[in-house]
């Protein structure tokens, strides 16, 4: 087992659980959304109210609670350290599998342009093509038996391709491809091996900018802004509800490379996140024997 280290500090944790969900900031900092409550609670850092995710997705008025001054005996950071696996833990059936995704032979190319694409993919594509863009930019899905895709309009086909060539890719793999099992299941990338799951999403990054706001008012004097999210082209795999630190869940592009060219490094972590939770079912395995033979022995 290793130690992964990380530094909280309070403006900068503040800022991240007003600007996305709670949820997914501890997901970006691979620990529960329940003990990075616990961390803004010690160091005093307001929290959305209830309700307050909901106003801005409809666009309502909204309030931000300012960042109290600190109190006597209060710190402005924060140091947290987690436990993970190394690499020596891998199982020799993922180790195999990881060593062949890395031979230069077996590089997925992703295709400018399908003749037919999948059917959950050709039917994610039509679904948001006739999406109206969402207040960040973004075109959204929040129903239906659809893959878990959030892009900006421009990007529609080029994430689609990429998706398409992943979802071929694993199938090639021995993968089940699974989306909702109804009309009304919340969009879902699915993929079973080896009897485990995982659960992934491709997303478009967002950026916050600054907008003018329109006047209410001729005789109002000062200009007024507001912040808005804006996409920023920036596409990303992340493999979703999965706490181990020590394993790469987002997969984006860089300045050096595209996403297109990143997708064996998307399924190593797959791999890699399917090895850990091998390991976890052999150790409780292990354990049933262990309680097992007390209970014969006694």
């Amino acid at each position: 087992m290793s130690l992964k280290k990380i530094n909280f500090t309070r403006e900068d944790l503040y800022q991240k659980v007003w600007e996305k969900r709670l949820s997914d900031v501890a997901e970006d900092y691979g620990i529960t959304d329940d003990r990075l409550k616990k961390i803004c609670n010690k160091m005093n850092i307001p929290l959305p109210y209830n309700g307050y995710w909901l106003k801005v997705k409809y666009k309502s008025d909204t309030f931000k609670t300012l960042l109290p001054e600190l109190k006597p005996g209060e710190s402005n950071s924060y140091k947290l350290e987690i436990e993970y696996r190394d690499d020596k833990d891998l199982l020799d059936r993922y180790k195999l599998l990881i060593e062949q995704e890395e031979k230069p032979e077996n590089k997925i190319i992703v295709p400018s342009k399908f003749a037919k694409l999948h059917p959950f993919v050709s039917r994610t594509k039509e679904v948001l093509s006739k999406e109206r863009k969402s207040s960040n930019g973004l075109l959204s899905v929040f129903r239906g038996q659809v893959l878990d895709m959030e892009v900006a309009p421009n990007n529609l086909s080029r994430a689609a391709n990429i998706l398409n060539t992943l979802v071929l890719e694993l199938d090639k793999r021995g993968f089940i491809v699974l989306v909702g099992s109804s009309v009304d299941s919340q969009p879902i990338t699915k993929v079973v091996f080896d009897d485990l799951d995982v659960e992934f999403e491709l997303r478009e990054l967002t950026r916050i900018e600054r907008k003018l706001k329109e006047r209410k008012y001729s005789f109002s004097k000062e200009d007024e802004y507001e912040k808005i999210n804006v996409p920023t082209g920036v596409l990303k795999l992340e493999i979703k509800r999965f706490w181990s630190s020590g394993i790469t869940r987002i997969i984006k592009d860089t300045k050096n490379q595209k996403l297109e060219d990143r997708l064996n490094e998307f399924i190593i972590s797959i791999y890699r996140v399917l090895n850990f939770e091998a390991n976890i079912h052999l150790y409780w395995e292990e354990q049933r024997k262990i309680e097992k033979e007390k209970i014969r022995i006694a």
